[in-house]
Parts: structure tokens; C-alpha cells; sequence
């Protein structure tokens, strides 16, 4: 935008002469919303989060981070991952079911195959903001639940055209109420699976902190409210620079991620998806570097 490509009132409106007309850029921001759901269990040596967060632990894994790579920030920070459809535990739900009856019959509500999850779940002994142990010792960790497939998209826009004022970014997290519904019930399945598990009756404490309520909700309305105090991204945005066909006028780029009315520029990121992937965006991202240089290279001319 600030090179005068993008929106043509919205260059305007922070002093920057639009070059290119291109409506595009800064919509369609996708991001899979997340939660940290914390609980603390009753028997120490449970989980690892002393060693992330009891008393001089964080600053001696800086310290060890900065020497050699190791210590507790050189590791994979999660356990196990699980993903699930909730197409039954949904069936009471009035948003899904309406839904349902207008998507297309190879997909559901969310726009996903029946082979495709409708969320993902991972367990870390790492925690939010404002959740952290501290030089307590309790001891905690936290159920992660991560929506694929959201509904709801928004936007990036300049503050102003200084390259030092931070964009203004409103992922628009929930505007579709069907996201919020499904993030509910992943939270109130895994809640289930958690505190009711085989085994967990004799190691879960249950919220996190102890004046919490959370671990005793009953149903996904009263989640609905937690999440939304509670929720934040997954660092996984895309699509504000998508690609697109020749007659989508908010494609931004075309199907060689070149920028549209723009010789020899070309977009390689998470950002040319017209669709956020139904998983991580690392290897996808990989993907698109790839194939974009695939692209380039075949403007070369190889001089034997």
C-alpha cells in the first residue's frame, strides 16, 4: 500500500498516490483463532512447566537459548496433537444445522470435506499471558483448541504512509457466529475428555487459576463468553494479497503470483492463499516460495 498499490480511497485517505487501483490488497485476512485452556493437576512432576516458569526458569532458559540453542526454548513446547470432526456434537445446534441445509453437498458448514477436521487440539505446558505460574508452584498445563475452516475474515490498513507506524490489523475473529459456535464445542469436548478422561480423576486439580470456573462448564454457551475473553491467533494469517482468477477484481495477484498491472513484481508468502489451509501454514508457505521460483525461472534464459 505504502508503494501505492492497493485500495484506491484508502491510499488516499493516508496521502499516497494510488499507481495501481487494486481493491484487493489488505482484505480477506484469515487467521485460525486459538485458545489456551489452563488446568492444574494435583500431583507435581506431572508437567514440565517448572522449567519454563517456576521461579528463575525463564531466565535461565534465555540464557541458554542465547548460549546453544538448548534448554527449554530449543524444544518443541507441545505434546500430543489430535484433530476431530464435531458433526454429531453439533447436531443440537440450530447456527449448524441452517447452515448445513444451504452448503454444498460435499461440504459442510465450514466449507470443509467430511474428511477434513473440523478443529485441532494440543496439550503444552506453556501458557498465555496472564496465566503463568510464576514462582508459584502449582503446577499446570494447557489444552489448546485451533478452528479450521473459519468463516470470518478481515483486515490490514495503514495507520498512516510512515513505514514506522505499525498497520491497524482486525482479524474480525468471530464476526461469522458459526466459528465461535464450533470453537465452543471443541472447548467443551476436550474440557469433557480432560477433567472426565479414563485416568484424570485422581491427577486434575481443575482450573487454572484455582478461582477459575471453566473446568466445570457444562455446554458450549458457557464457553462462549471465555472464548471470547481468552482467544487469540495462531500466527497463521493469509489471503490479504490473494490470487485469482482474471475476473475476480479482489484477486490481487494472478495464477504466476504476479501483482496485477505490475511488470516483474511478485508476491511469495502466506498471503497470495485465497483460502487459509485446513492445518499449519509453515509447509504450505514452503510450498509457495517453491513454486514461485518455478515461475521465475521460466523467464530465464540459460546461456550454456
Amino acid at each position: 500500500m505504502r508503494s501505492g498499490i492497493g485500495p484506491r480511497e484508502e491510499l488516499h485517505k493516508s496521502g499516497i498516490e494510488c499507481c495501481v487501483d487494486s481493491p484487493g490488497v489488505g482484505q480477506n485476512l484469515e487467521d485460525h483463532v486459538i485458545a489456551f485452556i489452563p488446568y492444574e493437576v494435583s500431583k507435581p512432576g506431572l508437567t514440565t512447566d517448572h522449567l519454563s516458569w517456576h521461579g528463575a526458569a525463564a531466565a535461565k532458559n534465555l540464557a541458554d537459548y542465547k548460549r546453544d540453542r538448548s534448554g527449554f526454548l530449543g524444544a518443541m513446547p507441545f505434546g500430543s496433537f489430535a484433530y476431530a470432526r464435531l458433526d454429531e456434537r453439533l447436531g443440537d445446534s440450530s447456527l449448524w444445522q441452517e447452515a448445513r441445509s444451504i452448503a454444498s453437498p460435499s461440504r459442510d458448514p465450514m466449507g470443509l470435506s467430511q474428511q477434513q477436521p473440523n478443529i485441532e487440539t494440543f496439550h503444552t505446558e506453556c501458557a498465555p499471558a496472564g496465566f503463568e505460574p510464576g514462582s508459584g508452584d502449582a503446577s499446570i498445563f494447557c489444552t489448546v483448541v485451533e478452528l479450521f475452516g473459519p468463516r470470518s475474515a478481515g483486515t490490514v490498513r495503514l495507520a498512516s504512509a510512515d513505514p514506522n507506524d505499525n498497520p491497524v490489523v482486525d482479524h474480525n475473529y468471530f464476526a461469522d457466529p458459526l466459528d465461535l459456535e464450533v470453537l465452543a464445542e471443541a472447548a467443551h469436548f476436550m474440557n469433557e475428555i480432560v477433567m472426565k478422561g479414563a485416568g484424570t480423576a485422581t491427577v486434575m486439580k481443575g482450573s487454572f487459576p484455582s478461582d477459575g470456573k471453566h473446568h466445570a462448564f457444562k455446554s458450549r454457551e458457557e464457553w462462549k463468553p471465555w472464548l471470547r475473553d481468552h482467544c487469540q491467533t495462531c500466527y497463521h494469517p493469509t489471503g490479504t494479497c490473494k490470487m485469482g482468477k482474471d475476473d475476480d477484481r479482489m484477486a490481487v495477484l494472478d495464477d504466476k503470483c504476479t501483482v496485477r498491472g505490475v511488470q516483474r513484481l511478485r508476491v511469495a508468502d502466506t498471503s497470495v492463499m485465497p483460502k487459509i489451509p485446513n492445518g499449519h501454514t509453515q509447509m504450505p508457505a514452503y510450498g509457495v516460495a517453491e513454486r514461485c521460483a518455478d515461475f521465475m525461472k521460466e523467464g530465464f534464459t540459460t546461456i550454456a
